[in-house]
């Protein structure tokens, strides 16, 4: 299978979603069971229906997944083997991994973006009202003194925005749970 994303450019497609999220998600899992600082939470939203994943400094959206709705909870693994960020269904099990896309980043920053806040940030756009509040969003994260945080929008929609390891493309992958919905969101840097 080629994937083209200039013209005249095709290449094969990646062959890294499901091996080595897989492994980094044995790897949180391992962490979280041993009690491991490893393994870190930093926050947890609630989603409705979608999950769009994207920068986090202009949070223009690249990747948009359906998902399981719930209580979502967002979690850094930091390994030598591993260092991945994820956003899980609480108490979610996933049974098999695919690519749900790529984002391109001009900064280290990303974001898990729940649907009420990308359409409020849609709305903003849709007004031609510039995303003035994105610096001051991302604020905790520039300084250094955060790798991740949960943040509110100025309407108070949740999202999160993490460091991931500098700019560039990051494969994002999608878990799916025993009923082929997708319950885990993971970025491997």
């Amino acid at each position: 299978m080629k994937r083209c994303d200039e013209p005249g450019e095709c290449y094969p497609r990646p062959t890294m979603e499901s091996k080595d999220v897989g492994a980094a998600w044995g790897e949180l899992a391992r962490a979280r069971r041993e009690g491991s600082t490893e393994a870190r939470s930093f926050g947890a939203m609630a989603l409705d229906s979608r999950m769009h994943v994207g920068d986090g400094e202009s949070f223009f959206c690249h990747v948009m997944e359906s998902v399981v709705p719930g209580k979502w909870e967002l979690w850094r693994l930091a390994t030598p083997q591993a260092n991945a960020v994820f956003a899980l269904r609480a108490g979610a099990v996933p049974a098999q991994w695919f690519e749900a896309g790529t984002i391109s980043l001009d900064s280290p920053f990303a974001a898990f973006i729940p649907e009420a806040a990308a359409a409020e940030i849609q709305a903003l756009e849709d007004e031609e009202l510039p995303c003035h509040f994105a610096p001051e969003l991302i604020d905790p994260l520039t300084t250094g003194a955060r790798d991740e945080a949960v943040l509110k929008t100025p309407g108070g929609a949740p999202l999160a925005a993490f460091r991931l390891g500098g700019p560039g493309r990051y494969d994002v992958s999608k878990g799916l749970d025993g009923r082929g919905q997708v319950c885990v969101l993971g970025i491997v840097s």
